[in-house]
């Protein structure tokens, strides 16, 4: 995990990752990759091993976000081929899979934009 001291908050919550692989695990099979690393700055993007996660206080909600770019990695390389013209594919089942971690494991909803009904 990457991160600068005055993350110390996020990266204690970027930490739960070990419940979230599990989770996944169980779900949908091993994990596809030999490490998994976080990178925490002001971003949410994933890519195969390694993800990036906000510090930003806009964005509070650093679980959901860890959730969902964790999740790609079990979608990102295998289901979408084509992830400019075709993300709809790895960002739809990626949303599905962070919804049912939150129902399933810390029983609650989502509250990140990306999931916002308006939206839909």
């Amino acid at each position: 995990m990457i991160g600068s001291q005055g993350d110390a908050k996020k990266i204690e919550e970027t930490l739960e990752v070990k419940k979230v692989l599990s989770y996944f695990k169980q779900k949908f099979g091993p994990y596809p990759f030999k490490q998994l690393d976080i990178v925490i700055n002001g971003g949410g993007m994933e890519y195969p091993g390694i993800v990036e996660v906000n510090t930003t206080p806009e964005e509070p909600a650093i679980n959901e976000t860890v959730v969902h770019e964790t999740a790609h990695q079990w979608f990102y390389h295998g289901v979408s081929n084509d992830p400019y013209y075709h993300a709809w594919i790895d960002e739809g089942l990626t949303s599905l899979a962070t919804m049912l971690y939150f129902i399933n494991v810390e029983k609650t909803q989502l509250t990140h934009s990306w999931n916002n009904q308006e939206m839909l």
